[in-house]
């Protein structure tokens, strides 16, 4: 057997290890993989298919794909959907500018991947419910996860992260994350290994947004604490209640204001 597809198993073996453990996908089920262009969302939709020709996990599902462009010179989709096309998996796709939203003078002191995250899910759901699709696929890995849990913290001063699976819009819609256990080292060797088409970012904020300094600061730790990501992600999932700050003990301020330090 190649190594590339030893390695194509073992990631097989590991997102279906997350999928199985979080209940992300039911049989027969038709998942909408959201395919940004990227290293992430390409290994999830080219493993997704690989397994439903050797089925490492037991789980029977159609696919479909949706991507959104960044800016209108973006012609990416047409070598996404050639990619989607020779496997047989229905393409979608929504020719856009986001610019002008995120560059919005009001939108200046926000995060600005957030308010492009918040506008490409809007048309995300949009699609879906088009589509008649309740089970929506993202490619967040383990280490998109441990950066937004540490954003969490650092800037709104809440002990949260990005669940593997989440309902929405009173069951509406439910997100899945099926590579969540799967690190970026590992996928970006997958991809080089397999020749995966992947393009690079058109996002105009570039090096200057918050998610980007904070993946900076993790991988600036790593060389003292190597497994830093993995142990922050483990944190999260298996939380120590009785020793966390109680949020019901929340004295007030002279000025008879919540405590906020």
């Amino acid at each position: 057997m190649k190594d590339k597809d030893i390695q194509q198993i073992e990631l097989l073996k590991t997102m279906g290890r997350a999928i199985i453990d979080y209940n992300m996908i039911e049989e027969g089920e038709t998942v909408l993989v959201c395919l940004s262009g990227g290293k992430d969302s390409i290994t999830l939709i080219d493993l997704l298919y690989k397994n439903q020709k050797i089925r490492i996990f037991p789980k029977s599902y159609n696919l479909v794909a949706f991507h959104i462009t960044l800016t209108k010179e973006d012609t990416n989709y047409k070598i996404l959907g050639d990619y989607c096309r020779e496997r047989n998996i229905p393409f979608y796709f929504k020719l856009s500018d986001l610019t002008p939203f995120i560059e919005k003078k009001e939108n200046h002191r926000k995060n600005e991947c957030y308010i492009c995250s918040q506008i490409r899910r809007k048309w995300i759901l949009d699609q879906a419910e088009a589509l008649n699709i309740k089970k929506i696929a993202f490619g967040h890995t383990l280490d998109d996860i441990v950066t937004t849990s540490l954003m969490n913290i650092f800037f709104n001063r809440t002990l949260a992260s990005e669940v593997p699976k989440l309902s929405i819009l009173e069951d509406k819609f439910c997100l899945i994350r099926p590579l969540a256990y799967l690190s970026e080292d590992r996928i970006q060797s997958y991809v080089k290994k397999h020749n995966l088409p992947v393009f690079k970012s058109r996002c105009t904020i570039g090096d200057d947004g918050r998610r980007k300094k904070t993946q900076k600061l993790i991988d600036s730790l790593l060389f003292e604490f190597p497994d830093i990501k993995e142990n922050i992600f483990a944190a999260f999932r298996n939380p120590s209640n009785k020793f966390l700050l109680n949020n019901s003990f929340n004295p007030p301020d002279h000025k008879g204001k919540k405590y906020r330090p």
